[in-house]
């Protein structure tokens, strides 16, 4: 996972290789830390398939961008 930090959330984008060497997934966790509780989302995934880890890490951290631009407010979950 790839780590990014974008107007106060947290991303991790990672990506996942397709069977049959059909090339990248892409996928997106996106959280906010609060102090003592941490807020985080289902892990979203970026359309697309790509050639290479590094082109869909790109895309999904471009993606979590987006979706932080357009008000994203994730559900707050409480540490144990």
């Amino acid at each position: 996972m790839v780590p990014e930090k974008y107007k106060g959330f947290f991303m991790n984008a990672g990506a996942y290789e397709l069977q049959n060497d059909l090339g990248w997934s892409p996928n997106l966790i996106i959280g906010k830390d609060y102090g003592d509780s941490v807020t985080e989302t289902e892990i979203l995934s970026a359309r697309g398939v790509f050639n290479t880890r590094d082109e869909a890490v790109r895309a999904a951290l471009a993606h979590g961008r987006e979706v932080i631009d357009r008000g994203f407010q994730p559900s707050q979950v409480q540490n144990p």
